[in-house]
Order: structure tokens, then C-alpha cells, then sequence
């Protein structure tokens, strides 16, 4: 049986039940998760649904809660929305979501979009499980990081790899390293990047965010190093934050 958490933002909760076919019973234990209460409700969660009306001002919301998502847990994310706008339906998979379900899909369509893809992961895994030596999971040393920044190539340079990054990227995320430890708010992001007044357009500065997690990533570096405050911003996680939350990260693995 596989766990599967509803989140519901704009989005009537007994309206998006109906979306849960009664007979996924034996398959699929669904439960509601609060929104404010993000992270706690991820625990032991294998996939999250948001239920959502697509509406200009939650996109800023459903964002946010596809990236603590991502960060939080290894959830598969699918969006089911009732307004099919494009854009916002790209932006949320550059974000991390797994996909996006139509409004007039089935219950039965639902199920076996989520059953298809869990069933295919656990299979994909198995293999990896027997073959994982004990050692190679367990954990290792965690020193502060140390980024040198380029201003004249846009690049960041951590243990001789050089990270490009484009202008905006290269903006925040220097932005962030000025102050480690310390959140800066997203109107101070979004004034610092585009140098005009903010107009709670968050998913933009999400969307950057993104991109250098992702860079960060594939240079070996933990993502989480950039943290997100929630209803705040975003910060630079201190040395002990970034021990903690690479060791979750390690104990998730």
C-alpha cells in the first residue's frame, strides 16, 4: 500500500475527494495534509497530489510547496488544476513536479497515474537495495563549505569544480553568500535581481532558485545548502544547519 498526502489550495477539500476512486482503498492510503504544516505532514508520504484552481494568487503558494516538497522528501509531486494555463503548468515542472493531471480526469485515470509510476519505482529500486554495499551509506564527514566567487565569468568555485551560472543566478545567489545564516526576503530578492518594486511574484525568484539547487547538485553539492524559509525567503544555511540537513538527507538515502 502506498501513502499519498492531498494538499488543497484553492481547491474545495470535499470536491477533491471525489478525485480518490473508493475502491484505491487496498492500494492507496490518502491522507490531508495542512499546507502550514508542510514538512511534518511529508513523513512516510511516497507521493503528493495539489489540488488547486490555478488562480494567480496561489501560484506563489503551490510553488512553494512543490519545492518543500522536493527538499523535504523523495515524494513523487503531481499538480491537478482547473485552470490548464500553460506557463504555470511549465513552471511547476521546472520546479520538480512529476506532472500535471487535468481537471477531467477519472478517479480511475488518477489511480493508475499515481499506482503506475510508484509500482515502476519500487521495481527500478529493488535491484539498487541488493546491490548497495552497507558501507556506502554510511555517513561521512561534513566540513563547511567555501565558495569562491567570479565575478568577471558569472561562476562559483567550490573544491577546484567551477559552477556557471547565468546573470540572475549568479545575482542571488551571491545575494545569499553576503550574509550566511541570514534570510532574505523575497522582496529583497526580487529587488536585488530586477531592480523594480515587487509584485509578489515568487514563483520567478523559485524558478531561480531551482535552476542553481540543480547546478549545485550536479557538482556533487547538497542543495539544501540554499534553505527555504517558509512565507519568508531564502538564506544560506550556517555550518551546523547544513550538517543537520545533509545528515537527514543522508539518513532519507
Amino acid at each position: 500500500m502506498y501513502n499519498i498526502g492531498m494538499i488543497t489550495i484553492g481547491f474545495p477539500e470535499n470536491e477533491a475527494s471525489t478525485y480518490i476512486a473508493e475502491e484505491n482503498v487496498n492500494r492507496l492510503e490518502v491522507s490531508l495534509i495542512d499546507v502550514k504544516q508542510l514538512s511534518q505532514g511529508l513523513e512516510n508520504k511516497d507521493a503528493v497530489v495539489i489540488f488547486t484552481d490555478n488562480q494567480d494568487s496561489v501560484v506563489p503558494d503551490i510553488c512553494e510547496s512543490i519545492i518543500e516538497i522536493k527538499r523535504c522528501s523523495t515524494a513523487y509531486v503531481w499538480v491537478l488544476s482547473k485552470n490548464k494555463d500553460t506557463r504555470k503548468r511549465t513552471i511547476y515542472l521546472q520546479l520538480g513536479a512529476d506532472g500535471n493531471i487535468d481537471i477531467d480526469c477519472s478517479a480511475k485515470e488518477v489511480e493508475l497515474i499515481l499506482l503506475n509510476a510508484l509500482n515502476r519505482r519500487e521495481a527500478e529500486a529493488e535491484p539498487v537495495r541488493e546491490k548497495l554495499p552497507e558501507t556506502e551509506r554510511e555517513k561521512t564527514k561534513v566540513e563547511k563549505l567555501f565558495f569562491e566567487m567570479n565575478d568577471s565569468n558569472l561562476a562559483v568555485g567550490i573544491e577546484g569544480k567551477e559552477i556557471l551560472l547565468t546573470r540572475s543566478e549568479y545575482r542571488l545567489f551571491r545575494l545569499l553568500q553576503s550574509k550566511v545564516g541570514t534570510a532574505f526576503t523575497y522582496e529583497e530578492i526580487y529587488q536585488s535581481l530586477w531592480k523594480k518594486p515587487y509584485v509578489n511574484e515568487k514563483y520567478r525568484i523559485a524558478n531561480v532558485i531551482f535552476r542553481i539547487r540543480g547546478k549545485l547538485e550536479q557538482h556533487s553539492v547538497n542543495p539544501d545548502y540554499i534553505k527555504t524559509v517558509r512565507s519568508v525567503g531564502y538564506m544560506i544555511c550556517g555550518e551546523l544547519d547544513c550538517v543537520k540537513q545533509m545528515n537527514q538527507s543522508i539518513e532519507r538515502g
